[in-house]
This record gives C-alpha cells, sequence and structure tokens, in this order.
C-alpha cells in the first residue's frame, strides 16, 4: 500500500472532506467514531427573519481595516 499525502496544518483546517478528497482517509471507512466524542459537527443556531421590506435592499458593502466594523453580515 502507498504511504498517504502528508498532512499539512491547511489540510486539517479545511476539514475531513478535504482530507477524503486529497486520499488521506480512504472512502470506504466509517466515520462514525469521529463524531461519537467532542463537538458536534454541525451546529444550529437561530436566524434573524427580516421584514419583507428589507429583504431585497442593496447594501453598501465595505471592505479594508478601517471599515470593519460598518460591515453587515446575512448570515
Amino acid at each position: 500500500m502507498a504511504d498517504p499525502p502528508p498532512i499539512t496544518e491547511d489540510d486539517i483546517n479545511r476539514g475531513m472532506i478535504n482530507l477524503l478528497n486529497k486520499g488521506v482517509i480512504p472512502k470506504d471507512v466509517d466515520l462514525t467514531p469521529a463524531f461519537e466524542k467532542g463537538a458536534a459537527p454541525v451546529q444550529c443556531k437561530s436566524i434573524r427573519f427580516y421584514e419583507k421590506k428589507e429583504q431585497h435592499v442593496k447594501r453598501e458593502t465595505m471592505t479594508g481595516a478601517t471599515h470593519q466594523n460598518t460591515i453587515k453580515f446575512d448570515l
């Protein structure tokens, strides 16, 4: 069997799907034990529902270090 490709810190930060796609984790392995302990892989939280008149409002987006607190994210 060939040696798996090396794992970098960036690969770990990109997640398990990235490791599967690179071939580090075999495609047919059962990943259930990896998710049984610790934090859940998917977390749910409430979202804000906008009023109908606010849903399609074009907002100006500023980028750069000086305008970080003025950007509104719709997550």
